[in-house]
């Protein structure tokens, strides 16, 4: 496909604009965190959230072929409210590393030629990423973004891709995705 025929540029976040970190676990290294827990009644602060983000992990990987997004409350039902809020937190904290040094001047140059979109995996919803990308001055650039945390659908499921080429105005046989990984970005 030549250049001059693509109208959008899709990209995938995690390994494409920002490292792909997704290792909840993380979370026991912030003694804030852990301390909050324990004020909170939970006894061996670090085991509960290994086991936790473990459950996250596995319930994400269990729907994976249906291309489904785990019920976070339901994963975390054994939580009070309070609890699970920390957590959650903590996971996004996690989920969210700054992009790439390169990335914001990639998109920017991108944004000069192409209608630009995000279509990116993830298994907790909320708008975390899209504040890490504006803090690094790239979500300027993009037109249409879809999380399938937010979305309920992810790759390879083209529900996403299809919703925001459609955002975009640009037609399917006029956009290009760049992914990480051929599992799910093919």
């Amino acid at each position: 496909m030549r250049a001059d025929r693509i109208d959008a540029v899709l990209l995938d976040m995690g390994g494409v604009l920002l490292p792909e970190l997704q290792s909840y676990e993380r979370s026991v290294r912030d003694r804030e965190f852990l301390t909050a827990l324990a004020e909170q009644g939970v006894g061996d602060a670090e085991s509960f959230v290994i086991e936790r983000a473990r459950r996250l992990r596995d319930a994400y990987r269990a729907l994976e072929r249906e291309c489904r997004q785990p019920d976070v409350d339901d994963v975390l039902a054994d939580c009070n409210p309070v609890v699970r809020g920390l957590l959650l937190r903590a996971f996004k904290r996690q989920a969210a590393p700054a992009p790439y040094a390169h990335a914001r001047a990639v998109v920017a140059d991108l944004a000069r030629d192409f209608a630009l979109g995000i279509v990116s995996n993830n298994s907790m919803a909320g708008d975390h990423h899209a504040r890490v990308l504006r803090r690094a001055g790239i979500l300027q650039y993009i037109g249409s973004a879809a999380w399938s945390a937010n979305f309920g659908r992810r790759k390879p499921d083209p529900a996403m891709i299809f919703s925001v080429l459609r955002e975009l105005g640009a037609p399917v046989e006029r956009a290009i995705f760049v992914g990480d990984k051929l599992r799910t970005d093919v």
